[in-house]
């Protein structure tokens, strides 16, 4: 039987943990960065989440390590080149789309911040808790007939297109892979266009080398004045300190972001956390997109089956 570390396992499914037992004998632990580090030399395979960076110095640890599960469609989170010379395997939701159709959490939160940020919902908010009642401080904005650029129409960027249109908002999207175009969804062919021309810009492609800081000082400077920025892909897509240049110049009028640059460390020492109490019109969320109890249950059990049918088509079992 093989030894399984869950080490991220607070609110597991518990039917995912069942499907787990009938593999190996399973830990459900709930550990940081050293204490993994300490642990996992005694496991085959690691279940985890986005919490703990497993790097290169962590994997050096895992001599006996085979497999990393990973319920997430990014995998910046682990080391994977180093990963593929140790001969680890890494199961993900990468390339799942006949199942990721069914999981709605990050375009929901990606809506619920764009309407936090155009209604000011935060600062009015507080603004109760400190006793005080005034409406005029907190006047905000509709969304119909705003226009919204999606960068990248995937899965995620399809789905915010759906449910902006149901706020009567205007859609244009950059995407050189994609080609679709609709009475309400219009595909523009330069990202320069894109970005001088929306309200509300959202990001939604893939992380990889290329595309770090792909949102960076020129493009920054190109956004429509007073838009308001959201990013729930990954933290690395943007260039943090221009962005809040042009929040703290009021070229733009909001930011929300569900990620960070380096989201694994201290986050003290982040330009955008540094930040945040000083504009009102900035949001972050620690990576909520997809943790949801619906969303996070759904792909465990999805994962769950995915190491389970891995093992069998290969003959692992032992």
């Amino acid at each position: 039987m093989f030894k399984i570390l869950n080490a991220e396992s607070i609110n597991y499914s518990a039917a995912a943990t069942e499907k787990l037992k009938t593999i190996g004998d399973v830990d459900m632990l709930n550990l940081n960065y050293d204490l993994l580090k300490k642990k996992i030399h005694n496991y085959d395979i690691l279940i985890t989440r986005l919490g703990i960076e497993i790097n290169k110095n962590l994997l050096q640890e895992a001599k006996n390590l085979k497999i990393i599960v990973s319920a997430t469609t990014g995998l910046n989170h682990i080391d994977v080149e180093y990963a593929r010379k140790k001969n680890i395997k890494i199961l993900s939701l990468r390339n799942e789309k006949k199942f990721l159709k069914q999981i709605h959490a990050t375009a929901e939160l990606t809506l619920c911040l764009i309407l936090c940020l155009s209604r000011n919902i935060i600062p009015s908010y507080k603004s109760v808790c400190n006793f005080e009642w005034d409406r005029t401080k907190f006047i905000g904005n509709e969304l119909k007939n705003k226009t919204l650029g999606i960068i990248g129409f995937g899965r995620v960027g399809k789905q915010v297109a759906k449910y902006a249109k149901t706020f009567s908002m205007k859609i244009i999207y950059y995407d050189p892979k994609v080609n679709i175009n609709s009475k309400n969804i219009k595909k523009i062919k330069s990202l320069k266009n894109l970005l001088v021309n929306s309200d509300i810009i959202s990001l939604h492609i893939n992380f990889s080398k290329k595309n770090i800081k792909f949102i960076e000082k020129k493009k920054i400077e190109l956004f429509k004045k007073n838009c308001l920025f959201i990013n729930t892909s990954r933290g690395n897509l943007v260039d943090e300190k221009f962005l809040i240049e042009a929040l703290k110049s009021k070229k733009i009028s909001g930011v929300a972001l569900d990620v960070i640059y380096d989201e694994f460390n201290k986050i003290n020492k982040n330009i955008i956390i540094k930040n945040l109490s000083k504009n009102f019109n900035l949001i972050v969320t620690p990576h909520i997109g997809g943790a949801s109890f619906d969303s996070m249950k759904a792909t465990e059990e999805f994962m769950a089956d995915k190491l389970n049918n891995y093992l069998q088509s290969n003959k692992l079992f032992n």
